[in-house]
């Protein structure tokens, strides 16, 4: 597959879950020894913190289910990972030359107009069942008080290429669908995915420019 100029860009769809994202992005780690590997897709927010079709880039990222159970409460284990120095600040820069993503956003009629940010690097934090229910959103949300969205794979890929011995540069970036709530529903996802790729598409762009 090619993007724009840059030939050689393999693209995987793994199924839903920590799982498969985790055995997968180290089996492809492996076989393709490639520069960068990222994931887009869908999420859900906290509300107030974030709007419908914002892009969270994961920063930091990490397992909400890792940890203990005593009696009644949970004791998280501090597992988290970060973007590399270097991704973080080509991330921030790609951020900043569009904040509300209104040139990316244009032609999507299911996403609301950005009033605060478009895209924005957010913890967020990763868990291999869907959630839609306010109370144990507020449960996660202790985990961190900036906590920014939840999903479903991108610990899986931070784990994988964090322990990969070769040099690779990582990151996620997925639109905000729902608010993990008992409202949760799907007419956000068709937009929120196609605003995740292109925006993807934008970063890996000039990751690709910084590393040639």
């Amino acid at each position: 597959m090619q993007i724009g100029e840059y030939k050689g860009v393999c693209v995987l769809q793994p199924r839903m879950g920590l799982v498969d994202a985790s055995i997968i992005s180290a089996q492809a780690l492996t076989a393709f020894r490639p520069n960068v590997i990222c994931m887009a897709g869908i999420c859900a927010g906290k509300e107030g913190e974030v709007e419908i079709g914002s892009v969270l880039v994961s920063e930091p990222c990490w397992e909400h289910q890792a940890g203990k159970w005593a009696g009644d409460e949970f004791k998280l284990s501090h597992f988290h990972e970060n973007l590399e120095q270097a991704t973080r600040i080509t991330i921030s820069q790609v951020i900043q030359e569009d904040p509300l993503l209104t040139e990316l956003s244009a032609d999507l009629r299911g996403i609301p107009k950005f009033q605060n940010r478009g895209a924005s690097l957010s913890p967020t934090a990763t868990g291999s069942a869907v959630i839609a229910s306010d109370i144990r959103l507020e449960e996660i949300q202790r985990q961190h008080r900036k906590l920014g969205g939840l999903d479903m794979e991108v610990y899986g890929l931070y784990r994988a290429a964090s322990l990969y011995q070769g040099e690779v540069a990582y990151f996620a970036a997925k639109s905000v669908v729902d608010f993990a709530n008992e409202k949760k529903g799907d007419a956000h996802h068709a937009d929120g995915a196609t605003l995740s790729a292109r925006f993807t598409c934008k970063i890996l762009k000039a990751l690709l420019d910084v590393r040639q």
